[in-house]
This record gives structure tokens, C-alpha cells and sequence, in this order.
């Protein structure tokens, strides 16, 4: 994968958008303070192609933005690709893959592979780069600290980082797998042999079960003829028993018939005492005819005098209600004239302590209009401001003109330092021979060169110096012009609130003159002489006198009504004589009626409670010579359940035997079961024990040593100059010699023309080359493995845990393998490194996020 072109906005502490051309060089520097954002350029990359950073979901975007947006363009393989992925707070990723096909026009120049879903898409990238995330970042990126992590650690260590570089930690998970699968079959084993013991405890009854059942068939046959012969005397007792509930249901009607009589008759008495207590009431009211009568005459007479006095009141007490609402009318307009003249005079007071009070406003206005008057322009703000810019662009221009020369002077001082500390006779600057003489010529011309860049950067400064003290004089007359400006516009702001409160004050006075104090005069006249609402003081003239003419005297009215009230029973009494006189000779028939029909209820009574004695003591006889049948039903009842106890245990011996049975067929299974079983453990076994880490891992390490041990040598031929080669062995004889076995290790072996040494034993630029040969073998082989080419490589490699031979070294080993890679990135924020690239891409940080630019030399 070679990178094109990256962009991107919103990620992570890049705001606005950022471009990146990567087409202009094949080794640049990326370099910039720390958190400048230059290991984000990194995540980006990788976002982008896989969806993943050091930082997930919405962690990626920035505080500032609400989406994160990823461009990369690449090229793999001669197609050049793109991808966009775009991730939006509270809302799904979105993923475009697209392919170039140049001989398009611009607008169909890109053919898009998007799949339905994002993880089809991002399978479809894995697929084209044939690298997933992991064999990615650890074949392209050496990390910071990362990088000799494989050769610095124990050989018994080395084969564990081994296999997780190439991704052997899976055959471990397959182990496990197996592991757990065998236990939980050995598990199952155990419980279904424990189930097949129990089984054969159960079938070692089944000779004893067989002859408790006969015993049970004998006791129920038993029990079956003790139940027949019960069953017939109870059916003998039963019959008995029906003959005399049926003649104490006989005895039962009679007497329910007997009380009907005698309730009947009751009824009938007690009628014939209501009827004749009735018909004595009727006789009394027909006594008292005379004294009915005349009462309810004079009833009648009061009730028409009452209907005369209320067709008066319906005339007066609408003229009554009238009078009291002109009265309430006449009232209440009079409280709120006198509302009206509270607020006016109110008003009046108010107007004139402001009018009193305006005197002092306007002597304090009078003192503005004259501080206004007095202001004098100091000076232009515009031309201050201008000659300001002017100076403070002067002093960049020296300033940046003085950064130049210390530049150059550095340079100078540099060379000048290494031809003084040069202790051979070879010019570190020119490669030729270096006499004293020659030396001193060297320092000289140095000297000649700086001393003009010196002078000039003296007279520079001295120079800023004088025009930053004119700027600063220029600064402070501007401060006060707008300081001055600020008193004038606070001095106008206060006149014209004076201003405008004098005038509203004004026009409150002319308002009240010409309209308000009129009509607070106005009022008050009302008010005094009581000429407000004419009309209604005519209107309430005239009811009063409608009031005072009709004849109606309301207690008069009210005492008749009371009386009427009080003779409202005459009506009742009178209604009741009626009744009685048209009643009186009915009443005396039906009591005549009454009477006969008592004395024929009387004579039946007397039939049925002869016949009632006969039958009762019938009744008696039988039930004293019959034989009580409960007791037979409570034995009958016995053996019935004496039977249900031998038939349900009967039961349950048939089921117990036919549960052997069952036993017997499944313990059959069970030990096929276990057979079967037994055989995936020994087949789970063989897994395990070719899972583990001597067995198909330890094969694929083996396998990849080789390749790993040619990609490292051809790597640290070029790097040493073809003078030192690595081997890997992994295995080595014990310490004890008696053991014929060998150990498990992986020891780096390095042969430098002199020997055999362990890597252990070197240090320095020699330690630090075959670290990167190694590490940069493992990315090929890593890779190679997943069918991708290796062609960026980017170093975060922290440059700062290096001193400057390290540093060196790392360059030159860079530019060794420089002709092997389409893209190289280094990372790094130390200021010295950039000189050792001529092309760099510059991070930093703004207020407006991160910022990239290529820097092309």
C-alpha cells in the first residue's frame, strides 16, 4: 500500500480540513512539538482503511466538530484506490471504497465498490490489501519502544512474541477449546457411569419385586368376596332404610300443610281485626261531619284572598327591585368619580415636585452642553494605527532578517567546531588532507565569513530596539485619544438622557394643562352638586312614586300565607269524610265475609291435625324395630378402600417392573454412550496435544524461522557491509549432561568474521543494526505470510531516547534500505533531525486545531 493523498477534518485534534500529497518524495520527516498531532496523521491512515486508531468510536472525533471525516487515496499493485469514512456523533459510520479507472472523464473517473453494509466494505479493503489491521500496523509501522522489543527480550521469551507477531496466539485459543471440551466430556463420562451404577442397584430387585406382587394379587382376591357378601346386606338395610323416609316424607307434607292452615287462618283473623278497627274510624270521622264542614269553608275563603295579594306583589316587587339597582347604579358611579378626582389630584401633586425638582436638571445640563464645548482633537486615530502597522512590520522584517543570519552563523560555528575537534589529518568538511596550516585557514575564512552576518545582526537589533520604543510612544498617545474619545461619548450619552427626561417632563405638563386639570374640575363639580346621571335620578324618581300608590302591605301578605299554611289539614279532614261516608256500608259486607270464611278454616285445621297423629306415630313404631345401615356402609366403605390399597400397590409393583425393564434397555445405552464418548476424549487429547505450543505452532514458527533468517541477513549484509550474518537456533543442550533432551529456546546467534557471538553480547551502532534488520525481516515475513507487499514503512521510533551517534545510525541504516520501500514517514519532534531530510512534513498546533504542510527540499 502506498499512499497518494490523505485528508482529513474533524479527527481527533485536526479541527478544520487538512491535505497531505504524499507524491512529491519517498522519504520525509514528520516533525512537530509533542502532541502536536503527528502520531494522528498515523491513525488517520489506519482509520480510514480499517476503522481503527489508538482511539474508538466517537473518542475520534474532535471537541470542536460534531463529524469526523478520513480521505486516504492509495495505490496497490498499479490501482489506485480511495476510501472515505465518515464517522457522525449519535449516528451509524458511513464507508465508501472506490477504484480509478483513468481512462474515464473526470466525473466517472471513480467506480464505486461499496458493498451493502460497512463490514462487507471492510472486508472487501482486508481482501484488496490482504492485510488485516493487526499484520498491518505491525508490518509497516515500527512503533516507539516497539522496534527491538523481539531481540531484546529472553530467548525463552522470544518464541512467545514470535508467534503472537505471527498471529500463532489462535492455535493457543484452539487448545483451550479442546482442553475445556475434553473436561467437559471427562465431566460427562463421570455422571452417566455414576447413572449406570445406579441402574444395576435397581435391576438387583427385580427377583424380590416379582414376589411381593403374587402376595398382592392373593390379599385383593381376598378382599373382593369380603366386599360381595357386605354389599348384599347393606342393599337389605338400604330398603328399609327408603320405606321409612318415605313415610316421615309423608309426615313432613302433613305438617307443612298444617302450618299453612293455621298461618292462613291467622291471616284471615288478623283481617277481620283491621277491617273492624277500620270501619270503627269511619263511624267517629261521620260523628264530627258538622265541624269538617265549616272549617273547610273558611279555608276556601283565605285561599282567594292570598291569590288576590299575590297578583299585587307580582306588580310590586319588580318596581322594588328596579329602585334598589338605580340606587346601586347612582352609588357606585359616585365612588368612582371620586376614584377619579383621588388619582387627578394625585397626578397634580406628583407634577409639580418633578417641575420643582427639573431646575437642578437643567443647571446640570447646562454644565455638560460647556464640558462638551470645551474637547479638543488630540490627535488622528487612523494615522497613529497606521504608523503602528508600519513600525511592527519593520520589526518583523529585521527580526526574521536576524534569524537568518543566526542560522547561518550556527552553521559557521559548526563547521568551525568540528575542524577544531577534527584529531586526524582528514577535513571533515571536504574529505582532503588536514595540516595545522591548513586548519587555520579553515577557522580564518570561517571567521571572515561570520563577521559581517555578526555585525549585520548587531545593527538589527539595535535597530528594533529604537523602533519598539517608537511604537510603544505611539501606543500610549493612541490609548489616551481613545480614552478621551470614551469620556466625550459617556459626556453626549448623559446630555441626552437630561435632554429627553426635560422634555417628557415638558409634555407631561402640556397634557395636563389641557386636558386633565379640566376634567378634575369637571368631577369635582360633579361630585358637589350631584348632577351625575340625570336619567337615572328621574327614572328612580318615578318608581318610588309607582311604589308608594299600589295598594300591598307585604306583612299582610306574609301573615295570610302562614295561615293558609296552618289550615292545610281542614282539606285532608274533609277529603276523609268523603271517604268514609262512601265506604262506611262496603266495610261492613266484607267483614261479614271475613267471618264465615274463619270458622270453615277453623273445621279443616281440625281434620288435619287428627290425621297427623295417626301417621307420627307410625313412624315411631317403624324406626324403633328397623336396624341402623351406616354401620354396614361404614365396613363396606372399609374394604372398598382396603381394596384401592391393594390395587394401587399392585400398581406400583407393575410400574417398579416395568421401570427395570426400562432401566435394563437404557443402561445398554448408556454404555454405548460412554464408549462413544470415551473415544472423542481420546480424539480431544490428540487435538490438545498438537495445539500446543509443541505442536502445530512450534511446526510454523520452525517454518517461518528460515525465511526470517534470510530476510534479516540480506538486511544486515547491507547495513554491515556484508561483514556480520544472524542465526536463529532453537534449541541447546542442558547444563546437566546426563540429559539426552534438549531445551526450548530461541537464541539469535551472530557471526561478525570473528566468530559466534550471542546477540547479548554486542551493544552500540552494531546492537542497534541488528535490531532493525530484525525487526524489518519480521514485517517481510509478516507480509509475505498474508500475500501483501511491503511497500510504506513508517518509523515512530523515538528519536529522543537516542543520542546523536544512535541517531546516526538509524539514518544511515534508513538510507540503507531507503531503495526497498515506494514511501518512508519518520516521526519525530527533535528540532536537530530535520536537517537530516530534505523533505519533512511540519505539524503544529493552532488555535484552530492541528495543521500539516509538506515541506518539499
Amino acid at each position: 500500500m502506498i499512499p497518494i493523498k490523505l485528508r482529513l477534518e474533524g479527527f481527533t485534534s485536526y479541527r478544520e480540513p487538512v491535505e497531505i500529497d504524499f507524491t512529491g518524495f519517498d522519504l520525509a520527516c514528520v516533525s512537530g512539538p509533542n502532541g502536536a498531532g503527528k502520531s494522528s496523521l498515523l491513525d488517520a491512515i489506519t482509520y480510514a482503511l480499517y476503522g481503527k486508531a489508538r482511539v474508538q468510536n466517537e473518542a475520534i472525533i474532535n471537541t470542536a466538530s460534531n463529524t469526523a471525516n478520513v480521505t486516504l487515496d492509495f495505490e496497490y499493485e498499479n490501482q489506485v484506490y480511495r476510501v472515505i469514512r465518515v464517522n457522525t456523533r449519535g449516528k451509524s459510520t458511513q464507508l465508501d471504497f472506490f477504484i480509478q479507472n483513468p481512462d474515464e472523464t473526470p466525473e466517472k473517473r471513480w467506480k464505486s465498490l461499496t458493498e451493502h453494509t460497512v463490514r462487507e466494505t471492510d472486508a472487501k479493503i482486508r481482501n484488496t490489501l490482504r492485510l488485516d489491521y493487526d499484520s498491518f500496523v505491525n508490518a509497516s509501522f515500527f512503533l516507539q519502544g516497539k522496534a527491538d522489543s523481539f531481540a531484546t527480550k529472553k530467548p525463552s521469551e522470544r518464541k512467545e512474541i514470535l508467534s503472537a507477531i505471527l498471529g500463532l496466539d489462535q492455535w493457543e485459543v484452539f487448545r483451550k477449546s479442546a482442553n475445556e471440551k475434553n473436561r467437559q466430556l471427562r465431566s460427562d463420562v463421570k455422571l452417566l457411569e455414576r447413572d449406570v451404577d445406579s441402574i444395576q442397584q435397581e435391576l438387583e430387585t427385580e427377583e424380590r419385586q416379582h414376589h411381593d406382587r403374587d402376595l398382592l394379587e392373593r390379599d385383593l382376591a381376598l378382599v373382593r368376596q369380603k366386599i360381595s357378601t357386605q354389599q348384599a346386606q347393606l342393599d337389605k338395610l338400604r330398603a328399609q332404610d327408603q320405606m321409612i323416609a318415605s313415610q316421615t316424607q309423608q309426615l313432613e307434607r302433613l305438617k307443612l300443610q298444617l302450618e299453612r292452615s293455621h298461618q292462613s287462618l291467622e291471616r284471615k283473623q288478623q283481617q277481620a281485626a283491621e277491617k273492624q278497627l277500620t270501619l270503627d274510624g269511619y263511624q267517629e270521622k261521620l260523628a264530627q261531619a258538622s265541624q269538617i264542614e265549616s272549617t273547610y269553608q273558611q279555608l276556601l275563603t283565605d285561599r282567594k284572598t292570598l291569590q288576590t295579594l299575590d297578583l299585587l306583589s307580582q306588580q310590586y316587587w319588580p318596581l322594588e327591585r328596579q329602585r334598589g339597582q338605580l340606587e346601586s347604579q347612582l352609588a357606585s358611579h359616585l365612588k368612582s368619580l371620586e376614584r377619579e378626582i383621588h388619582t387627578l389630584q394625585a397626578e397634580e401633586l406628583e407634577l409639580q415636585a418633578a417641575l420643582k425638582a427639573s431646575a437642578q436638571s437643567r443647571i446640570k445640563l447646562n454644565n455638560l452642553t460647556d464640558q462638551l464645548a470645551g474637547f479638543t482633537v488630540l490627535a488622528d486615530e487612523g494615522q497613529l494605527t497606521a504608523q503602528i502597522q508600519e513600525i511592527t512590520q519593520q520589526i518583523e522584517v529585521l527580526e526574521g532578517e536576524n534569524g537568518r543570519l543566526k542560522a547561518q552563523m550556527d552553521e559557521l560555528a559548526v563547521r568551525k567546531h568540528k575542524v577544531e575537534d577534527a584529531a586526524d589529518s582528514v577535513c571533515p568538511m571536504c574529505g582532503q588532507d588536514l595540516s595545522p596550516q591548513h586548519r587555520q585557514e579553515i577557522i580564518a575564512e570561517i571567521n571572515d565569513q561570520g563577521k559581517p552576518l555578526g555585525d549585520q545582526h548587531r545593527a538589527n537589533r539595535a535597530q528594533t530596539g529604537q523602533l519598539k520604543a517608537s511604537k510603544v510612544e505611539l501606543e500610549n498617545q493612541l490609548a489616551q485619544l481613545r480614552l478621551q474619545e470614551v469620556r466625550r461619548l459617556n459626556l453626549q450619552r448623559d446630555q441626552a438622557l437630561l435632554q429627553q427626561e426635560l422634555n417628557s417632563l415638558q409634555e407631561r405638563e402640556n397634557i395636563w394643562k389641557a386636558g386633565k386639570a379640566v376634567r378634575l374640575l369637571q368631577a369635582s363639580a360633579e361630585r358637589d352638586q350631584q348632577s351625575y346621571l340625570p336619567e337615572a335620578r328621574k327614572q328612580l324618581d318615578q318608581v318610588r312614586e309607582q311604589i308608594t300608590t299600589l295598594p300591598y302591605d307585604q306583612g299582610v301578605h306574609d301573615q295570610l300565607r302562614l295561615s293558609v299554611q296552618a289550615q292545610a289539614s281542614a282539606e285532608q279532614s274533609w277529603q276523609e269524610l268523603k271517604i268514609a261516608e262512601n265506604s262506611c256500608l262496603l266495610l261492613q259486607s266484607e267483614l261479614e265475609s271475613i267471618r264465615s270464611e274463619i270458622k270453615h278454616e277453623q273445621e279443616s285445621l281440625q281434620e288435619i291435625e287428627n290425621r297427623y297423629q295417626l301417621d307420627s306415630a307410625a313412624l315411631e313404631q317403624a324406626r324403633a324395630e328397623a336396624q341402623d345401615s351406616h354401620l354396614a356402609e361404614e365396613e363396606l366403605a372399609r374394604l372398598r378402600e382396603e381394596q384401592d390399597v391393594c390395587n394401587r400397590k399392585l400398581g406400583e409393583a407393575d410400574q417398579i417392573l416395568a421401570t427395570i425393564q426400562t432401566q435394563r434397555e437404557r443402561q445398554l445405552r448408556l454404555r454405548t454412550e460412554i464408549e462413544a464418548l470415551n473415544e472423542q476424549i481420546r480424539q480431544y487429547s490428540k487435538l490438545e496435544t498438537a495445539f500446543g505450543k509443541d505442536g502445530v505452532p512450534a511446526m510454523l514458527i520452525d517454518q517461518a524461522l528460515p525465511e526470517l533468517e534470510d530476510q534479516a541477513n540480506e538486511l544486515l549484509a547491507r547495513l554491515s557491509n556484508y561483514s556480520m550474518s544472524v542465526k536463529f537456533d532453537t534449541q541447546r543442550a542442558y547444563k546437566d549432561t546426563k540429559r539426552k533432551d534438549m531445551m526450548e529456546t530461541l537464541d539469535i546467534l551472530i557471526s561478525d568474521g570473528s566468530g559466534i557471538r550471542d546477540y547479548e553480547t554486542y551493544s552500540g551502532g552494531e546492537a542497534f543494526r541488528i535490531n532493525f534488520a530484525i525487526r524489518l525481516a519480521l514485517s517481510r515475513v509478516l507480509a509475505h505470510r498474508a500475500g501483501a507487499k511491503l511497500q510504506t514503512l513508517v518509523i515512530d521510533e523515538g528519536f529522543g531516547n537516542q543520542d546523536a551517534q544512535g541517531r546516526q545510525r538509524l539514518i544511515e541504516a534508513i538510507n540503507t534500505v531507503r531503495p526497498d520501500f515506494e514511501k518512508i514517514l519518520i516521526i519525530t519532534h527533535i528540532e536537530e533531525l530535520k536537517d537530516y531530510f530534505s523533505n519533512r512534513i511540519e505539524v503544529t498546533k493552532t488555535l484552530a486545531g492541528s495543521q500539516a504542510e509538506v515541506i518539499l527540499g
